[in-house]
């Protein structure tokens, strides 16, 4: 079985000294090696477009950071009930950022609530453990996920490292072709400077673009949701830089083909 997603998220808003526009484009690939074990890989890019009070029009853009791994993964009653546990990695592809690209991934992390902030920060390292559990009935479905690990330095000052945790609980309603919900996401990032505890919420909405019969096998989904930041350093409060973002993007699952008996 092989498993994909292409997203990209958006932000546009007014920070204190710039007006500035991200896209964050991102895409995932994984393979089921076997029944129970998954292979991933993922790797995404942000695009910095400000008009800045200083220095006029600023652009900057470069790629995140490289993350891959391997799961255990278990499907029980019929795929009604999914869970997974893994590890994984991420690997820089720049070691010496600009500032203006650390702000290009600061607003691409920001544009996710913090989540999977390893994939948004250049010169830097993660080892993850990431975990989740998901229930899919005919209606509704309910999961939970998270990942805990560390953030190292990859160039320039070896700082200490950074513990890095999230978990995101999410529920959803099925009518006709669309899937509707929404989710709560809480981040501990060691490594950001504006601060290291994120909470957000998230609507979505995800579209079956399959034939009415097959909606519950679906393998290819329009997908749709936006970011809420709720506190600072990317929400509200005093110090918060009040970002929401929006996301869209494809998910696709090609499944093997049934065995003859």
């Amino acid at each position: 079985m092989l498993t994909g997603s292409l997203e990209a998220g958006l932000y546009a808003g007014q920070q204190p000294d710039q007006d500035a526009v991200v896209v964050s484009p991102r895409l995932q690939l994984g393979v089921r090696a076997r029944p129970e074990v998954e292979l991933r890989v993922s790797l995404g890019a942000a695009s910095l477009t400000a008009q800045h009070q200083q220095d006029g029009r600023v652009r900057a853009q470069g790629p995140g950071n490289f993350v891959f791994g391997a799961g255990w993964v278990r499907d029980g009653l019929d795929e009604r009930h999914h869970g997974h546990l893994g590890f994984a990695f991420s690997l820089p592809t720049t070691l010496e950022p600009s500032a203006q690209v650390l702000d290009a991934h600061r607003l691409a992390r920001a544009t996710r609530g913090g989540l999977n902030a390893w994939e948004w920060s250049p010169a830097t390292m993660g080892v993850l453990v990431p975990i989740g559990w998901s229930m899919h009935e005919r209606r509704f479905d309910v999961g939970v996920d998270g990942t805990v690990g560390g953030l190292f330095s990859a160039a320039g000052d070896l700082d200490d490292p950074g513990f890095v945790g999230q978990v995101r609980g999410a529920a959803a309603v099925h009518i006709w072709r669309a899937r509707v919900g929404g989710a709560l996401a809480a981040v501990y990032n060691g490594r950001e400077e504006l601060g290291a505890l994120q909470t957000s919420v998230q609507p979505f909405v995800d579209l079956a673009l399959c034939r009415a019969d097959r909606i519950a096998t679906c393998g290819l989904h329009l997908d749709a949701r936006a970011t809420v930041n709720v506190d600072a350093p990317y929400g509200y409060g005093p110090e918060g830089m009040r970002i929401w973002g929006t996301i869209l993007g494809l998910r696709w699952t090609l499944r093997d083909p049934p065995t003859e008996t």
